[in-house]
């Protein structure tokens, strides 16, 4: 681990995750402290610090999470049993897989940690942690490291890495919910749109039933036609309205949903090769983004339009109207995937080995 001491100062490289369920944030402390933090642990020499966070959560947790994107940068100074420590700190914002149990707690609920270096105080034990979920709006009122000390907490702006902006420790939600979901270096190299989502639509696969789809449809107001192919998938009344804008680089971005999308579409190809083509897109760094991924098909469906376009199609104009079926990521058994069929308006399950249909991508 990348913690270094030498008389009683302490030099620790620590990455930390920052999840949002509900407008609560998730929190966490040793039963041996009074004060709380966010979920994390040290970085292990030559491990790239998303991993970090990656392994930390499936050794506290044994829970998986998604990186989402870089939140800010942490250089803080503080003391702690009798020494003085300088700490460096990368957060990220990150997400649990919706049926991860600990998503539905509403009390505190454990976790664990096993002491690994010599020099902590429990070497060799294993330590409980405690974790909870507390609302955003009640973070002043509870003792929390690195939010409510005053020196050393800085964010990095998107598209300005080279500059560290200091912020108030005060207004983390403002931090969180301010940023676009792009987090971009390369800003000056392209024009985006940044958005604030007015809803945030679940982003991992899932195995979902009829059912599941069908209330889901409801929930969200999403347009989706009753067929024979649909498998009672369906609401007809639904008119879920986007507010779509071009971003003139070959990407289109929902200001509702906070999605940027690509224009563009794959050619035909069984599912079973569509996470091949996005893996290709983020390995040829496609417009510059390495985290493109295949949308579910609660994001898929929000682009169904009640009505059809002068091409025949339930998709707004701005899209490349070329073709009418689309993958999902999300699965009704093992060999079905969802999709949308946006000549029928509907959403529908096929078998990933004999249709073919195309991939428009989605980060």
């Amino acid at each position: 681990m990348l913690i270094f001491e030498k008389d009683s100062n302490v030099f620790v490289y620590r990455v930390a995750g920052v999840a949002i369920n509900n407008n609560k944030l998730l929190i966490h402390r040793s039963i041996l402290d009074d004060f709380w933090c966010l979920p994390g642990g040290r970085c292990e020499f030559f491990e790239v610090s998303h991993n970090t966070l990656i392994r930390e959560m499936k050794e506290e947790l044994n829970a998986k999470i998604r990186i989402i994107r870089p939140l800010y940068f942490v250089e803080n100074f503080f003391n702690f049993e009798e020494k003085n420590h300088h700490e460096l700190s990368i957060f990220y914002l990150m997400e649990f897989h919706p049926d991860a149990p600990l998503i539905l707690e509403n009390e505190e609920f454990s976790g664990k940690e096993c002491m690994l270096e010599e020099n902590d105080r429990l070497y060799g034990k294993e330590l409980e942690l405690i974790f909870k979920w507390v609302d955003i709006n009640q973070l002043e009122e509870i003792r929390i490291l690195n939010l409510n000390q005053t020196q050393g907490w800085v964010h990095v702006e998107p598209g300005k890495c080279d500059q560290l902006i200091h912020a108030p420790l005060n207004q983390l939600e403002k931090i969180i919910f301010s940023k676009s979901r792009e987090f971009d270096p390369y800003e000056n190299r392209r024009k985006q749109v940044s958005v604030k989502a007015k809803i945030h639509l679940r982003s991992i696969s899932a195995t979902l039933t009829e059912e599941d789809v069908k209330r889901m449809l409801i929930q969200y107001n999403f347009y989706s036609k009753c067929d024979e192919w649909s498998k009672g998938a369906c609401n007809p009344k639904g008119d879920f309205q986007n507010d779509l804008v071009d971003n003139g680089n070959g990407t289109i971005t929902d200001r509702v949903t906070g999605l940027m999308w690509q224009k563009n579409s794959s050619h035909h190809m069984e599912g079973s090769d569509a996470q091949v083509y996005v893996d290709t897109l983020n390995r040829k760094r496609f417009l510059g983004f390495t985290d493109w991924r295949l949308p579910t098909i609660e994001e898929l469906a929000s682009l169904i339009e009640s009505k059809k376009s002068s091409e025949g199609l339930h998709m707004a104009p701005l899209f490349s109207q070329k073709a009418e079926s689309y993958w999902s990521s999300d699965k009704l058994e093992p060999n079905v995937l969802w999709c949308v069929n946006f000549y029928a308006g509907a959403v529908i399950p096929y078998f990933h080995k004999t249709w073919q249909n195309m991939v428009r991508a989605v980060r």
